[in-house]
C-alpha cells in the first residue's frame, strides 16, 4: 500500500485523476483512495502534514498509536509513503523534479533538525536537500530546495523508524526567475500537468515496490 500526502489540491489533482482515486466523505481529512493507494490533502504547513501523517498511522494501527511500543510485525506491514508537492530553488529549473536525500527543519523552534533518507529504490531523479520553512521562501540559498511540509511528515515517520519507506518528490515551482509571490493557480496547474506522466510513473514505481 502507498500513502501519499500533498499540501494542495492542485498538487493532488494529477494523482487523483491518473490513479482513479475516489473521495472518502466520512474522513476528517480530505482523503481519496483506491487500489491500495490513499492520498490525503493536508493543507499548507508542517503542522498540517504532521497531523495527516499521524492520522494515516492511526487508521492503519488503531489500537496502538505509540511509536515506542509498535511491534516489528506491524512495521513490516506498513505502506510506503510519498510526499509530493511544489518547492522553490535558486539552482533547479522551473518544472524540474527532485528527490530528497536529506531534510532540515528550519521552522521556528526546531533548531535545524536533520534527517537522512535512503530506501534503495532508483527513481532516476536528482537528489536534493530539502529545507522546510514556515512560510514561502523569497531568499533561495545555495543548492537548497525549500518547502513547507516535508519535515512534518518526516518527523513523524522518524519516530516510527519508517524513514526507509519515505519518499519526498518535489517539483520546482519558483526561484529567482519566478518568485513565489508571482505564482498563480494556473501556473501551478500547467507546470504540474506538464510533468503528469513522470509523476504518475514515479508513483507507480513506489507502489509496485510496496507490494514486494
Amino acid at each position: 500500500m502507498l500513502n501519499i500526502i500533498t499540501a494542495l489540491k492542485v498538487e493532488a489533482a494529477p494523482l487523483i485523476e491518473g490513479l482513479s482515486l475516489k473521495p472518502q466523505p466520512l474522513s476528517k481529512h480530505s482523503i481519496f483512495s483506491g487500489c491500495g493507494v490513499q492520498l490525503g490533502i493536508s493543507g499548507p504547513g508542517c503542522a498540517n502534514a504532521r497531523a495527516l501523517t499521524r492520522y494515516f498511522l492511526g487508521r492503519q494501527n488503531p489500537e496502538n498509536q505509540n511509536p515506542e511500543s509498535h511491534n516489528p510485525e506491524y512495521q513490516r506491514e506498513l505502506t510506503y509513503w510519498l510526499n509530493f508537492g511544489i518547492a522553490g530553488s535558486a539552482v533547479w529549473e522551473i518544472g524540474d523534479l527532485v528527490l530528497a536525500h536529506t531534510v532540515t527543519d528550519q521552522s521556528p523552534g526546531k533548531t535545524g533538525k536533520n534527517w537522512t533518507l535512503g530506501n534503495g529504490i532508483n527513481l532516476n531523479l536528482p537528489g536534493a536537500h530539502i529545507c522546510t520553512v514556515e512560510s514561502p521562501q523569497a531568499a533561495y540559498q545555495g543548492h537548497n530546495v525549500y518547502d513547507m511540509e516535508t519535515a512534518g511528515m518526516i518527523s513523524v515517520l522518524s519516530d516510527w523508524n519508517l524513514l526507509e519507506r519515505a519518499f519526498i518528490v518535489k517539483i520546482i515551482s519558483d526561484g529567482p526567475s519566478k518568485p513565489v509571490k508571482s505564482l498563480t493557480k494556473q501556473d501551478l496547474q500547467q507546470m504540474i500537468h506538464g510533468r503528469k506522466k513522470d509523476i504518475l510513473a514515479i508513483t507507480e514505481k513506489i507502489y509496485s515496490a510496496s507490494l514486494k
